[in-house]
């Protein structure tokens, strides 16, 4: 008998060696992730210096990507998360006042972070929805970057950020992608889309407005808690079904549905509702082309 309680105590004992092991294997390899730095073909682009093309990069960062939402109203970066699960993150300073990434950023570095989700230091940006941005044409992006770097400084040194372990595993099992491991760094980029209303241009800013980070990327809805906040379906098969155009810029405009119910502040419906009538309809046009689907189970 107790021959046989040695043996399942020294099982046990195995078992819980076996898994500490793979705990500190999935850890170490998550902070491999997070300290690594990740080298990517940088596809040059001009950054044009015109009163237009800082015009259209401000309605692009404030407006239809709302960068305010995460970066702070005048970019000087933010609190993200202060999750005991994640650990404490800001989203970075932008401008080139004390602490800001503007101070140090070439034209390279910018493209790295919005195209690649990489840093300048050359590790991957986490919470970043890069794998959105990289969507921009050139034309675009370049506009993104000639405004940012006419941001007035604000001094805000942003802390460092502070991975908790947990959060750590979660990248080392990849449970918690980041944006540099969704995007294809070999990609072509278009040319500049048409600014006409249409289907094409609707899609353009429904990927670089990042609604599929909330709404999933079939836009059929996202309900799982962990992550972005979710979003409801916008296929035909759910939210917007027996909406008309008037009821889809009501709720955009005011962040009022037709039934009368009040937009999550989550939505960052207050950025978008900057967006041009050409720019509500072509995503309006967009959403009515896609098929309808289901809303997205857990």
């Amino acid at each position: 008998m107790r021959k046989n309680i040695r043996r399942i105590g020294i099982g046990i004992g195995v078992l819980v060696g076996l898994l500490v092991v793979v705990i500190l294997g999935v850890f170490f390899n998550g902070r491999s992730k997070l300290n690594r730095a990740y080298g990517v073909a940088v596809v040059e682009i001009s950054i044009p210096s015109s009163e237009e093309a800082i015009a259209r990069g401000e309605h692009l960062v404030r407006t239809v990507s709302d960068c305010t939402g995460c970066h702070g109203e005048n970019l000087e970066g933010a609190l993200f998360s202060d999750d005991p699960s994640l650990g404490v993150l800001y989203a970075p300073n932008l401008t080139a006042g004390e602490g800001g990434v503007g101070r140090s950023y070439s034209d390279s570095d910018w493209i790295k972070a919005l195209r690649h989700g990489v840093g300048g230091d050359g590790r991957a940006l986490l919470l970043m929805p890069s794998q959105f941005y990289t969507e921009y044409t050139n034309e675009d992006l370049a506009a993104v970057i000639a405004y940012l770097k006419t941001l007035p400084p604000v001094d805000n040194p942003t802390p460092e950020r502070n991975a908790t372990v947990s959060l750590s595993i979660l990248i080392g099992v990849g449970a918690f992608p980041s944006a540099y491991d969704l995007i294809d760094h070999d990609r072509d980029w278009d040319e500049r889309l048409s600014e006409q209303v249409g289907i094409e241009t609707g899609e353009y800013l429904v990927d670089i407005g990042a609604c599929r980070d909330c709404h999933g990327l079939n836009l059929s809805g996202r309900i799982e808690e962990n992550g972005p906040p979710p979003g409801p379906n916008l296929t035909k098969g759910g939210e917007l079904v027996g909406w008309s155009y008037e009821d889809f810029a009501l709720a955009i405009r005011e962040g009022m549905t037709p039934t009368g119910r009040q937009l999550a502040e989550t939505m960052p419906w207050k950025a978008y509702r900057g967006m041009t009538e050409e720019e509500l309809r072509s995503i309006w046009q967009y959403l009515q082309s896609l098929p309808p689907l289901e809303t997205a189970s857990e």
